[in-house]
């Protein structure tokens, strides 16, 4: 710029001015103020040695740290309205007390050090909210809530969740206190279910120890060893390789035996008793075989023989004091040493209950009674 003489107005006091070119030879320029009395001051290189206190307000523009030897201290930067700070070099070191507000667009990369202490809350939130990628080493001793999202391996520690996890793809749980609904998925092994239900097993390798209570319907697959089953009550077993024991129950038809043997134990599931007796008398009587059994009890006869020893007399054997229908298991009329003897296919009670077995002459006369029976429900 041209130069120009300072104005001096005898009513002012002395101003300080700015000079250029060589010291000594320098002609001296004017210096711009405005109206309250602030300079403008341009640097344009070399250092500010002097420590500048307090920036109040930076409305516009750019501060770039670049090329300035050494900015020894900046005080306070209260509102930075617009603009950018850049460094292009060296080491931003700081010490920040508290970010009140504001929002802090995007940090690319943290290369080191340590953050000790998030106390508050970190929201990520909103249709653009982002995602951490990968914590590759560390710990995260705690984390309140995921509410969604996935986790990849979980190597240790415990997961509480408040009412649903989705999937757990693998891994191993080790300790499960209480699993309210597993819709789908595979568990390779559980060690103690104390109660519930189980919808559907497709496969069972091996029940080693237990007890299971009940099985409401096995549809198919198949069952490998079977120890003791208490009682079958209905259905169909396809194939019984090996029977050690059928202590009691009933099988209805057997299709086919293809093999082995089948052996016919001549002794009967029950005991069979036997009984016999003289009875005679001057005239028509009824006396006592069997005492009634009990309620809810039968008397079942196998068989049954009638002898009379001398005369001729009408014998029988009944439930009861009856000597017609059904309550007759033999009766006839028979002449010295003649009689009756009678085998039943299937033992017989007459569908008699609590009733006692009882021996008839129709006359004076005697006859022996020798009777073979049970006693059962």
């Amino acid at each position: 710029m041209a130069k120009q003489n300072a104005i001096q107005d005898d009513n002012q006091i002395f101003a300080l001015l700015a000079h250029t070119g060589t010291a000594g030879t320098a002609e001296t320029v004017r210096v711009v103020a405005d109206s309250a009395g602030n300079l403008g001051v341009n640097v344009v290189s070399g250092e500010i040695v002097a420590s500048l206190g307090t920036v109040d307000v930076l409305k516009s523009g750019t501060v770039t740290v670049s090329g300035i030897e050494s900015m020894n201290s900046v005080g306070t930067v209260g509102v930075l309205n617009a603009g950018s700070v850049v460094v292009t070099e060296g080491t931003v070191t700081t010490n920040m007390g508290d970010l009140t507000g504001g929002t802090i667009d995007e940090i690319s990369n943290i290369a080191g050090g340590t953050i000790s202490a998030i106390l508050g809350t970190v929201a990520v939130s909103g249709a653009s909210a982002g995602t951490i990628v990968q914590v590759e080493t560390g710990t995260i001793a705690s984390i309140g809530n995921i509410a969604g999202g996935t986790i990849g391996i979980i190597t240790a520690g415990t997961i509480t969740p408040s009412t649903t996890v989705r999937t757990i793809s693998a891994g191993t749980v080790t300790e499960l206190t209480n699993l309210a609904n597993l819709a789908k998925g595979t568990i390779t092994v559980i060690p103690n279910i104390p109660g519930g239900t189980i919808g559907v097993v497709s496969s069972v390798a091996n029940l080693a120890a237990g007890t299971v209570t009940s099985v409401g319907n096995l549809v198919g697959g198949t069952v490998g060893v079977v120890s003791s089953v208490g009682n079958l009550v209905t259905g169909t077993v396809a194939a019984v390789t090996s029977v050690s024991n059928l202590a009691a129950g009933t099988i209805s038809a057997v299709n086919n035996i293809v093999g082995g043997t089948i052996r016919n134990d001549s002794r009967p599931t029950q005991n069979i008793l036997t009984y016999g007796t003289t009875f005679g008398g001057g005239a028509a009587a009824y006396g006592t075989l069997i005492a009634p059994p009990g309620v809810g009890t039968s008397i079942w006869i196998n068989d049954v023989s009638i002898v009379n020893t001398a005369g001729t007399i009408t014998c029988a054997v009944t439930w009861g004091s009856a000597v017609v229908g059904t309550a007759v298991v033999a009766k006839g009329s028979f002449g010295a040493t003649g009689g009756i003897q009678k085998s039943f296919p299937k033992a017989v009670n007459g569908g008699a209950t609590n009733t006692a077995l009882m021996a008839y002459v129709g006359a004076a006369g005697t006859a022996d009674f020798v009777v073979s029976y049970f006693v059962s429900a």
